[in-house]
């Protein structure tokens, strides 16, 4: 008996112990690491909008990685918040980091709303319910902005509008749509450029068109508006208004009429927006409107596609001036298409027939061999936006001609004037006398002589055979007043400050030309008046140029580097028409310019009656001058309201020092000060009376810093500590500032202006 129970307690353990050694195991042993998402697995957002992914892990403290397929859809960081930054479909996954291969995802179908409905991006009553069926949107009342979700520096948008009606008595309001700048410096409705429509008179089917906005313009404080169109159109049938921005050119397109083919074009520049997304939209100012069939887009390559429809060319012409080509000498052969609001101008060139030793490439750089033996050739340009459009021109093929001067190539002028070394004289109609000078720096200057009004004369900066050229002349219309102006081939004319009572002579004047690069220096009767950026940035031959009779003189070339050099180191202000240089005496002439520039000196009236700095400085700087000669206008009523201004920033209409000179006491003149500093800024204070700046000679000095700006009289530091002298967020560390001094209806001499930077 004892040995069987042995024997079943024996096989008892033995069965027992391999089931003591299987629970060891289980309880030893961990469990895998596992992962759960709680969010929504599929998931519809709008741009802009984001959610937190909820997850939980179990067996393992190493967390997770968040992993988006398309960083251009959603964006997600390592706490797992996600946002979507961009139309599209996107997938997030979420992953275990002590084992990747235990993941998860989310979907992610990213939409927007066409029109931005929140608060900073639309003003007035809108209603925008139904624009996610692309149904029709609604301004109801007020100043009202809504803008179209497609920010950029390169747009398009297009919607068409109907008038409905107006509100607030407001029958001539403006309505329209634009280009909308709204950024952290910019609340919307602070600065926008507009292609739109006013209503005329009591009938709400007429309008006018213009273009304009609010403070897109430097020179604008305000508002400012354009009429573009000659007489009103009907807008009974609502419009099509479309605005393409492209860097800094809008191109706007009105179609009107029964069956919307009446159209209006216009392009217009605006410098302020250059590298500065905007946002197109629909504006309206106490107008009821109705808007349907709405698009945009801001990818540049749908952009390029429909600027193509922009416009196309309708004729064609080349340019260059001389038909003379002279063998041994490749030349640039270039096209003008009109209209000029024709997106895409590049042209093909060829020869209408080969001849041996001539070659054009397509871009049209013609080669004339030494060997040539033809005469002529004949070379064709076609419109590569519109191939129906073509022109020829003739070329006659010669040896170089031997010149008999100097100085002249006169072998190569045009219309034959009479040249020796000493003067010249051109006969009527367009003459051209070019010089034996080619390069990328050189200064070139003349005295013109004529009596004729309504004609042009000047000096050009021209390639051979003048298929480019820019051009810097005076225009004699004597009737009214002279003008000088700039401009460049295929490019807008510019007027420069200049006037028969001003720097500019009825009959006498020296023009000088200062080439650098493609940057032109204009001297008028030797003053510095302005610097143009050219697009011509090559080696270019000086011509002389007149449409007619008329005596040239004192012909002069300067070549060398150091001399140029210091010819501009001398020069270190551009000068206003009506301002005198004596060394280093500035004489400014007391002149009143009207109402239309009645708001404050530059840039309001081009620096007329000032100097400004040929540079501009990002960093703190001071100015030093001495003022003399202080001659007040005194209006009829015997009151003044005359200005110094010494301007910190020429950038803007503001930020200045003003000394005002008003008449207080009924007898003599008092001066006043002002520290005009920002656009809303308008408070005068008393000078220290130690200080006569009516009678004196007066030093200045002005130190602008990051904090303020100091002013010392004759080294007297003066409103030390006072609040209206500091810098309240006007300028920061890096902002570009050119200081000038100038003056508004105010006689005054400034002596030995200085400007360095400080530290």
């Amino acid at each position: 008996m004892k040995k069987r129970g042995a024997f079943l307690i024996t096989c008892s353990l033995m069965f027992i112990l391999p089931l003591s050694s299987c629970n060891e195991d289980s309880v030893t042993t961990v469990s895998k690491p596992t992962l759960r998402i709680r969010t929504e697995k599929n998931q519809e957002l709008k741009v802009g909008e984001g959610i937190n992914i909820v997850y939980s892990t179990y067996n393992t403290d190493k967390g997770v990685t968040f992993t988006s397929s398309n960083e251009e859809v959603v964006t997600v960081n390592e706490f797992g918040e996600v946002s979507a930054v961009g139309i599209g479909e996107a997938t997030i996954t979420i992953a275990l980091i002590e084992d990747s291969s235990i993941s998860d995802t989310i979907n992610f179908v990213v939409t927007k709303n066409f029109f931005k409905d929140e608060n900073g991006f639309k003003n007035g009553v809108v209603d925008l319910s139904n624009q996610e069926e692309n149904g029709a949107i609604y301004v109801n009342d007020g100043q009202a902005q809504v803008l179209a979700d497609f920010p950029s520096t390169k747009w398009y948008f297009k919607i068409h509008l109907e008038r409905d009606s107006f509100t607030n008595g407001d029958q001539f309001g403006r309505w329209g749509v634009g280009s909308f700048l709204v950024d952290d410096a910019h609340v919307i409705g602070d600065t926008m450029f507009w292609f739109y429509l006013g209503q005329s008179g009591q009938e709400s089917n007429l309008a006018n068109v213009y273009i304009g906005g609010w403070r897109y313009d430097e020179s604008i404080a305000g508002n400012s508006e354009t009429q573009i169109s000659s007489e009103p159109i009907d807008v009974s049938y609502g419009v099509d208004l479309t605005i393409y921005r492209d860097g800094i050119t809008h191109y706007m397109v009105l179609n009107y009429g029964e069956n919307l083919d009446d159209t209006i074009k216009y392009t217009y520049d605006v410098p302020l927006f250059e590298d500065k997304p905007t946002y197109p939209g629909i504006f309206g100012q106490n107008q009821v409107l109705i808007g349907t069939n709405y698009e945009a887009s801001n990818d540049a390559n749908v952009v390029d596609e429909k600027l193509k429809s922009f416009q196309v060319a309708e004729s064609i012409s080349i340019n260059n001036i001389d038909n003379r080509l002279i063998k041994g000498k490749t030349y640039k052969i270039t096209s003008t298409v009109l209209p000029n609001y024709t997106i895409d101008k590049s042209a093909t060139y060829s020869l209408v027939n080969e001849v041996s030793g001539v070659s054009i490439t397509s871009d049209g750089l013609l080669t004339i061999s030494e060997s040539v033996t033809d005469s002529e050739i004949e070379v064709k340009v076609i419109s590569n936006s519109n191939k129906e459009v073509s022109a020829t021109k003739v070329f006659n093929i010669i040896d170089e001609p031997v010149s008999e001067t100097t100085l002249f190539q006169d072998g190569l002028t045009i219309n034959d004037p009479e040249i020796s070394e000493e003067e010249i004289v051109t006969k009527d109609g367009d003459t051209y006398i070019p010089l034996k000078v080619k390069g990328d720096k050189w200064m070139v200057s003349a005295t013109f002589r004529t009596t004729k009004a309504n004609e042009e004369y000047g000096i050009m900066s021209t390639i051979d055979g003048y298929g480019e050229y820019v051009r810097y002349g005076v225009n004699t219309s004597f009737s009214v007043d002279s003008s000088i102006y700039f401009d460049e081939l295929n490019g807008n004319r510019e007027e420069v400050s200049a006037v028969a009572n001003g720097l500019l002579s009825s009959e006498r004047n020296e023009l000088s030309l200062f080439k650098d690069g493609n940057t032109y220096y204009l001297f008028i009767n030797g003053n510095l008046s302005k610097r143009f950026i050219s697009t011509l940035n090559e080696e270019t031959t000086p011509v002389l140029y007149s449409s007619t009779s008329l005596t040239i003189n004192n012909v002069s070339v300067i070549t060398e580097e150091t001399e140029l050099t210091n010819i501009l180191n001398s020069n270190p202000y551009f000068i206003g028409r009506y301002v005198t240089k004596n060394n280093n005496e500035y004489v400014i002439r007391k002149t009143d310019l009207g109402t239309a520039t009645d708001i404050n000196w530059p840039p309001v009236n081009d620096y007329a009656t000032g100097i400004k700095s040929t540079k501009s400085y990002d960093t703190n700087f001071e100015i030093s001058f001495k003022m003399k000669d202080i001659d007040p206008l005194v209006l009829g009523n015997g009151d003044i309201d005359s200005k110094i201004l010494v301007y910190l920033k020429s950038e803007r209409v503001s930020c200045s020092l003003q000394f005002v000179i008003k008449k207080y006491d009924g007898v003599n003149p008092s001066v006043k000060f002002c520290a005009n500093l920002n656009d809303a800024t308008w408070d005068e204070y008393d000078l220290p009376s130690e200080f006569d700046l009516m009678n004196n000679e007066t030093e200045i000095r002005i130190v602008r810093t990051d904090l303020e700006v100091e002013l010392y009289i004759n080294g007297t530091r003066v409103f030390e500590n006072e609040r209206f002298m500091r810098n309240s967020n006007y300028w920061g560390k890096t902002t570009v500032a050119t200081p000038g001094i100038g003056t508004f209806k105010c006689g005054v001499t400034i002596v030995d202006p200085q400007i360095k930077v400080s530290e």
